[in-house]
């Protein structure tokens, strides 16, 4: 139920969305249960091996990296290879790591403030709730498993500085 409500908000690009309380609880139980089973699972592949890991692995350097916040923010969806203008040459979407990849220069990044890291990573953590409720067992590198728990420890935090 909310890995549908949220590819509905993902369709409108959550433009005038809110959650109810409820839904929220439902997606912070389900978050929870993503980070057990990352923490309990062994769901490795080798780290970086597709393209579209390849190529943000090399190409997310801080000059580039605000243009592929943009580009992610504004689509919520990341192609798997850009050409030097910053225009998508695939159709293809980037794999889930390339968004890990994604997600770790962003709590990195200095030029972002807190606010819109926990929007993005708010993004992000609805995308792996949908990877792996599409799955059952979503095969990824350790260094992903890393970061999706990175990523949840993020958002619990600036959740709890902001709504204080």
């Amino acid at each position: 139920m909310i890995n549908l409500y949220l590819k509905k908000l993902q369709k409108i690009k959550y433009s005038n969305s809110t959650f109810s309380k409820n839904i929220f609880i439902k997606r912070l139980k389900q978050l929870e249960i993503i980070r057990q089973c990352s923490i309990n699972q062994n769901l490795i592949k080798p780290d970086y091996k597709c393209l579209s890991c390849k190529f943000f692995y090399e190409n997310l350097k801080k000059k580039n990296f605000i243009k592929f916040y943009k580009k992610f923010n504004v689509n919520l969806k990341l192609k798997s290879k850009y050409n030097s203008k910053f225009l998508a040459i695939s159709k293809k979407e980037a794999c889930f790591e390339s968004y890990m990849i994604f997600a770790k220069k962003l709590l990195k990044c200095d030029e972002i403030n807190d606010i819109q890291k926990l929007n993005t990573i708010l993004k992000i953590n609805d995308l792996t709730i949908i990877k792996f409720s599409k799955r059952k067992i979503l095969k990824i590198s350790n260094q992903a498993k890393n970061q999706i728990q990175k990523n949840i420890n993020v958002e619990y935090n600036l959740l709890q500085k902001y709504l204080k």
